[in-house]
């Protein structure tokens, strides 16, 4: 069977690569965390999952009445993005790979997926700016194995009491599907030398991180 490959996998190697030194160990921790499926969300994180589980299955009007006066057009528009005619939510997309001899699989599921674009929905209590989304992985490959040239990341940030404090909207557009497929694909390379490098990281990789798709 296919090896799994995921932005979530790619994120984890570049911020153990790219962390200030004192971060080193948390950061290792971490990725050896999503290699070896262990996974332990604090409150902000299932808040945030809750939340988006409610805006792709509540009426609009339970998940409206927590939003402040202020933002509720913001919120009507970018619900309006999520619930357009033609979406399907959850959807995978997947693209195999032959590299080095063997065969691997770039996935990923898409919160929703439109015949012209995808959208992805995040939450955040400190919201960084379009370049900490639009650096990330998640887009490029999402856009590259289902062949959707239009990506939107939409954003909403909580204050620390967890009310909704502003709603983002981040758009990406593919000009070029091989100068993107050459990029993801010196990523992968990268990721895969980097897990073949250090034998405990590559050991939960192959018995862990594949454990469901052998």
């Amino acid at each position: 069977m296919a090896l799994l490959l995921t932005p979530t996998l790619f994120q984890s190697i570049d911020w153990m690569e790219k962390c200030p030194p004192s971060w080193k160990t948390r950061a290792r921790q971490s990725l050896s965390d999503t290699l070896n499926r262990v996974w332990n969300p604090n409150k902000a994180i299932e808040r945030g999952i809750a939340y988006e589980r409610a805006l792709c299955d509540e009426p609009r009007a339970k998940v409206t009445s927590t939003v402040p006066t202020h933002l509720l057009d913001k919120f009507n528009n970018a619900y309006e993005l999520i619930h357009a005619e033609g979406g399907v939510f959850q959807k995978p997309t997947k693209k195999f790979l032959d590299y080095d001899g063997k065969e691997w699989l770039l996935y990923g599921k898409m919160d929703v997926a439109f015949p012209d674009k995808i959208i992805d929905i995040k939450t955040t209590g400190n919201y960084k700016g379009r370049s900490s989304y639009l650096n990330s992985w998640q887009h490029k490959v999402y856009c590259l194995t289902s062949r959707i040239a239009d990506f939107q990341f939409i954003v909403y940030e909580f204050n620390e009491d967890g009310v909704l404090h502003d709603i983002y909207v981040i758009d990406y557009h593919v000009d070029d599907f091989v100068a993107l497929e050459k990029e993801v694909m010196e990523k992968v390379d990268s990721v895969i030398k980097f897990l073949r490098a250090d034998k405990e990281l590559l050991r939960a990789f192959l018995n862990k991180y594949n454990k469901y798709n052998k």
